[in-house]
């Protein structure tokens, strides 16, 4: 009987800690997975305005420098070679104009040019010879619509030191409103850039995608590079993307011990050449909050120890009584009629005393005596 209290009572509580642990673990697991889904459908959304944002202001800053007397006057000049040192002159002034921390840009520029009403360049910043009559409209067509009158912002790789820029290109106007030129500024998407995106974010990492590789990224980019690559995890939503011009759904995936989350989508107003970004968030660390329903699992312990120790105790103090009666009601049987049972138990007495009686008067002897 013991034994039965004891399994009974450990049992029951060691079911109901597990029954507790499993729920508990299993919402706060939902309620991750839940909270990952929407961060990164929100950071995602944070992710494009952010850079329709950034591409807004380059755009604007590019556009007030072009139309500055400064950059207008180098077509004043006469003469191939004074024409070419006005625009040297002009593209190095704006370089070190965005070069000042308070325009935010992340200091000096990559590249400045100016180009002539064709799209021949004429000068850039730094190098006066680097580039030198070369035609951009060749490896950058959209920069026709600027020589249109309209700026633009957009990607550009150069080749010739295998970077990818964000560009802004935009008219150079001449006093009558003519567009005579136009000058190109180009920041590298580089992972600098990645981060000052992430951190609009609050949570989560950022990469950016260019024909089909990963180029730059915030965080932990060996993560994005295998899930970017062949075989990886991103690379055909990433191509749909770009191709279609539609963000992914969530893509849910493992790298190394860590689970992610991510959206792939196109680079907002980005058609040059194929590019997308990924707002990526590790689900690992709010899956890892589960976790805290171990606490759940070490008190069933606890408690399932308590419950032994106790019942042992119990079952105890229930079942001595008890023998001592059976022993007392064996000697009677085995002719002690002059044994009487004394159990100075509470619980126990009053059934001892009602045996003792009934001893009395199957044996005919009084109860005084």
């Amino acid at each position: 009987m013991r034994l039965k209290i004891i399994a009974g009572n450990v049992l029951w509580v060691i079911v109901t800690g597990l029954i507790a642990f499993y729920a508990v673990r299993s919402s706060i697991a939902d309620q991750a997975t839940a909270d990952v889904a929407e961060e990164t459908q929100r950071n995602y959304g944070v992710l494009e305005r952010s850079f329709r944002l950034a591409a807004a202001e380059f755009t604007e800053l590019v556009r007030s420098r072009a139309a500055t007397h400064e950059v207008g006057s180098v077509f004043n000049a006469s003469g191939t070679e004074s024409l070419r040192n006005r625009a040297h002159q002009a593209a190095n002034g704006v370089a070190t104009w965005l070069q000042d921390p308070a325009r935010g840009m992340g200091g000096r520029p990559e590249i400045v040019l100016i180009t002539d009403e064709t799209g021949r360049v004429l000068a850039r910043d730094l190098d006066p010879e680097r580039m030198f009559d070369t035609q951009l409209t060749q490896t950058l067509p959209e920069l026709r619509e600027v020589l249109e009158g309209r700026a633009m912002h957009t990607l550009w790789r150069q080749r010739s030191d295998n970077k990818v820029l964000r560009v802004v290109a935009a008219p150079i106007r001449s006093a009558d409103g003519r567009v005579i030129g136009a000058m190109m500024v180009g920041y590298d998407l580089s992972n600098g850039f990645a981060e000052s995106q992430a951190s609009v974010m609050g949570h989560g990492s950022v990469g950016y995608v260019v024909e089909g590789e990963l180029y730059s990224a915030s965080g932990d980019m060996p993560t994005l590079e295998a899930a970017v690559a062949d075989g990886g995890a991103l690379k055909a939503p990433a191509a749909a993307a770009v191709s279609s011009g539609q963000a992914s759904s969530r893509v849910e995936f493992t790298a190394g011990d860590g689970a992610f989350v991510a959206i792939v989508g196109p680079l907002p107003g980005v058609a040059s050449i194929p590019a997308g970004m990924v707002s990526i968030v590790s689900a690992g660390e709010r899956l890892d909050r589960a976790s805290a329903a171990n606490i759940v699992l070490l008190m069933t312990l606890v408690a399932g120890l308590g419950v032994f120790i106790y019942s042992f105790l119990i079952g105890s103090s229930l079942l001595r009584p008890l023998e001592d009666i059976e022993e007392g009601v064996l000697k009677v049987i085995n002719g002690r009629t002059d044994f009487r049972i004394d159990v100075a138990d509470g619980e126990f007495g009053g059934l001892a005393y009602r045996i003792n009686q009934l001893i009395n008067m199957l044996t005919g002897v009084e109860e005084s005596d």
